[in-house]
């Protein structure tokens, strides 16, 4: 996960496409969240349940610097806050199609916001802009 990446997303009731990014901080809260609640093994292809990924993460890690293995050891070009994450793959089906190209990674379940909360998080940073133009002499 990338901080102040822009991530696709669509509204499951009304299609409507959306982004949604995460700062560096709120990275950093997802990963600690995710391995307290020891979500290991909530994993799936592209947020899709009909292809079980059967995968579980081996090793999770913050990047901090710019010299962190991410880069060296495994050729990463990330950023500072990038949350890693190492798994096995143990489904066949899922490891040829990445060995294929055809799937370029897996995704990570979990329970973070929704459209609703960042609808009121938006209208609220800008009632915040708002008041302080008005604010000003």
């Amino acid at each position: 996960m990338v901080p102040n990446m822009e991530i696709v997303r669509q509204d499951e009731n009304t299609d409507e496409v959306y982004y949604v990014k995460f700062s560096e901080e709120t990275v950093a809260k997802i990963a600690e969240k995710f391995m307290r609640e020891l979500r290991n093994k909530n994993t799936n292809v592209l947020h899709q349940n009909d292809l079980p990924a059967d995968t579980y993460v081996m090793e999770t890690w913050l990047v901090e610097t710019e010299e962190d293995k991410a880069k060296t050891k495994y050729g990463f070009n990330v950023p500072i806050g990038t949350w890693m994450v190492k798994m096995r793959v143990t489904n066949p089906k899922v490891w040829k199609l990445i060995k294929e190209g055809r799937l370029k990674g897996l995704s990570i379940e979990g329970s973070f916001i929704d459209k609703t909360e960042i609808e009121d998080y938006e209208r609220s940073k800008i009632l915040k802009q708002i008041i302080e133009i008005l604010s000003q002499d």
